[in-house]
């Protein structure tokens, strides 16, 4: 193994990013990732935007009815189509009033990560890896409401579940996607869907393929239901 240099991660002998790459990450550094920034930080805020309001609902459920439970599967199927609905025409397309979200997602995130060249240089780079922290605190906040409205439509149990099974899916895709952009040889890896997880979001990091193929992060479902799963890497000449 050879490490960058600076780097906290390992990257295979032969793997050192290219000029282009490694110029376009420092310009990206200096311009966007404040100084003040710690990854891990970013990560654990992360962590407790889910752990909080999901361990806050999960302790009030009380004699959850199977109907009531189906919310869990629902919104396992849901959380697939909104990341893939919202991937592929929001963050692949600069829509009006949506611009924002293209260029942080499409020029700078697959332009600093690319399918050569898929890890990180060290935990600051989290920063273009992970959701702002802002997000995280208000997705928290927009799904509590949600949840109240649900409590008051449907039922306690149900906006509780509705409450947790967002946050924690959100915390899943986090997970999913930082696990995709780690080295090779990174220990959660060892784990053969995480492994399988990455290499499809890695696929979708080949500029033939970014703005058509392999959308989903954590359950690829709509890939496979809308025909945008791809198992490999076109070949040189498509």
């Amino acid at each position: 193994m050879q490490f960058h240099e600076g780097s906290e991660f390992a990257a295979p002998t032969g793997s050192t990013l290219s000029d282009d790459t490694q110029a376009y990450r420092a310009t990206y550094r200096a311009r966007h990732i404040p100084a003040w920034y710690r990854g891990e930080l970013h990560a654990a805020l992360t962590v407790a935007c889910v752990l909080v309001p999901s361990l806050y609902c999960g302790s009030q459920l009380h004699d959850v009815r199977a109907l009531e439970l189906s919310t869990v599967p629902i919104m396992l199927v849901f959380g697939s189509l909104f990341v893939w609905t919202l991937h592929k025409y929001v963050l692949h397309r600069p829509m009006p009033g949506l611009r924002k979200a293209y260029v942080i997602h499409t020029l700078q995130h697959h332009r600093f990560y690319t399918y050569e060249h898929n890890e990180p240089d060290n935990r600051r780079d989290y920063y273009i890896t992970l959701f702002p922290m802002s997000f995280g605190i208000g997705l928290a906040l927009i799904t509590l409401a949600l949840g109240r409205w649900v409590v008051s439509a449907i039922s306690l149990n149900v906006g509780l579940l509705f409450t947790l099974m967002a946050v924690t899916y959100y915390g899943l895709y986090e997970l999913v996607h930082l696990a995709s952009h780690l080295p090779n040889d990174a220990a959660v890896l060892r784990l053969p869907l995480l492994r399988a997880l990455r290499e499809h979001h890695r696929l979708h990091h080949d500029p033939r393929l970014m703005g058509k193929k392999n959308f989903n992060v954590v359950l690829p479902l709509f890939d496979w239901l809308c025909g945008t799963y791809a198992r490999e890497r076109p070949s040189r000449c498509e």
